[in-house]
């Protein structure tokens, strides 16, 4: 399956435990390659639709919860060993998870600058002196800025798809999971990205039947979008749903976790 980092080998689990809490018709599914889900006639790709700079701290934040996770098992467990290790990690990566955007925007309510008002991007805050991890602020518009980057993983996935040498296996019905920091506040916004990917998907010979829009920031939802009904359906749910029994798999917490250097 070719060199996979944490943060790749995290978000196909996470898109797989997804798709089989929230739409069990799918599942269960097998965590391959080419596509990176298979089951039941069906093939899942994976695809995530981020900045660079967003995913070297979701990689970080990744690492920080699964160390968290073999933090709070060795305190149950008095294994006081496995407890420095654990915090240790979490060390290392906690200094790489809070970011910004250099521009700061006024509160629409108070007209104050806020220290954590984010001019363009999400950010992930860790409070180390609690040891609790929580969600920045968001600021901006996600939805304008976010469809691009959405649109344009959508479009590369399809030329791999249609590409004779990129080694697809077989399947009666294709279908595409794309993460993103995209926001959808109403069904104008739903009806507007849907219709896109539609376009750009029916561009090519071979088509994804249906896709997943996913986005695990607040609120956490999902789309599922049946391209030959053209029918859409959204569903928001709670980050426990998916993270305190995801972390707990052992695929998940035998993933070598891998700290990022000043130089990325």
């Amino acid at each position: 399956m070719g060199n996979k980092t944490t943060l790749d080998q995290w978000q196909e689990y996470r898109a797989k435990f997804t798709i089989e809490k929230l739409f069990p018709e799918y599942g269960p599914l097998e965590k391959l390659d080419r596509p990176d889900l298979q089951g039941n006639g069906i093939g899942i790709e994976i695809v995530t639709a981020y900045s660079e700079v967003y995913n070297r701290a979701e990689n970080s934040y990744t690492n920080y919860r699964l160390a968290q996770v073999r933090r709070d098992a060795a305190i149950a467990t008095h294994d006081e060993a496995i407890c420095i290790l654990a915090e240790r990690s979490m060390e290392a990566s906690a200094k790489y998870v809070e970011y910004r955007d250099s521009k700061y925007v006024k509160d629409k309510c108070s007209g104050e600058v806020s220290s954590r008002a984010l001019y363009e991007e999400g950010a992930r805050f860790l409070d180390v002196s609690g040891n609790k991890i929580r969600v920045g602020f968001y600021r901006g518009d996600y939805f304008t800025s976010q469809l691009p980057l959405v649109l344009d993983a959508v479009g590369k996935k399809c030329e791999k798809l249609n590409n004779a040498h990129s080694g697809y296996h077989s399947f009666p019905c294709f279908g595409l999971f794309v993460e993103s920091a995209l926001l959808i506040h109403d069904c104008e916004e739903l009806n507007k990205v849907c219709c896109n990917v539609h376009e750009i998907i029916c561009k090519y010979p071979r088509k994804f039947d249906f896709v997943f829009l996913a986005g695990y920031r607040i609120p956490h939802y999902i789309v599922h979008y049946n391209l030959h009904t053209s029918k859409a359906e959204y569903k928001e749910f709670q980050e426990s749903l998916y993270y305190n029994e995801l972390s707990q798999l052992s695929h998940i917490n035998d993933i070598k976790e891998e700290q990022p250097n000043d130089n990325q």
